[in-house]
This record gives C-alpha cells, sequence and structure tokens, in this order.
C-alpha cells in the first residue's frame, strides 16, 4: 500500500488510522476507503472511549494496556468482525 510498510518484519499485520495521521489518511482516500471530501470516522471521545457511533462498544476504553496479550486480542476480534462486516476498512492480500 505504500513503502514505509514492507513484508520483510513485523507481524504481516497493518491498521491504518486516517483521523489520526496524514499518511493513513492520504493511504485510505488512494485505496478508496475514504472520499477525499469524506471526513475519516473517529469514534472515540476526548478520554479515549468509543462513542455511540459504535454502539456495540459505546463507552468502552479503547486501550486497556500498551501491550496486546493473546486474551486482549481475542477480547477485540467481536470488534475486528463487525468493522470486516460492516465497513471497507479489511482488505486481504
Amino acid at each position: 500500500m505504500d513503502t514505509y510498510v514492507t513484508d520483510a518484519d513485523g507481524t504481516g499485520i497493518v491498521h491504518q488510522a486516517p483521523a489520526f495521521g496524514e499518511d493513513d489518511h492520504r493511504i485510505a482516500i488512494s485505496n478508496g476507503v475514504l472520499r477525499p471530501d469524506e471526513m475519516p470516522p473517529c469514534p472515540i471521545d476526548d478520554s479515549g472511549h468509543f462513542t455511540q457511533e459504535v454502539p456495540d462498544f459505546a463507552g468502552k476504553y479503547v486501550k486497556v494496556q500498551a501491550v496486546f496479550s493473546c486474551y486482549d486480542l481475542i477480547l477485540m476480534l467481536p470488534l475486528m468482525l463487525l468493522i470486516r462486516t460492516r465497513t471497507r476498512i479489511f482488505r486481504r492480500r
């Protein structure tokens, strides 16, 4: 998708947050996730909790800790599946 991401190292999982980074925003537009005139979604309030834009997770804190354990990833699976089924965010290669 861009030159700063390679398959030479890392986990092979890349997330994009177009509301939080210039590169992410540019890549979202260039890959059809967002239109140039469209505001990126940002369903997180100033205190780090999901807003009503994500009703299944509204009020829940986004980051419980900085390093995710396998248990944390299991807890995030419902959110990942919800995003995948309702939006254009996930892409398989």
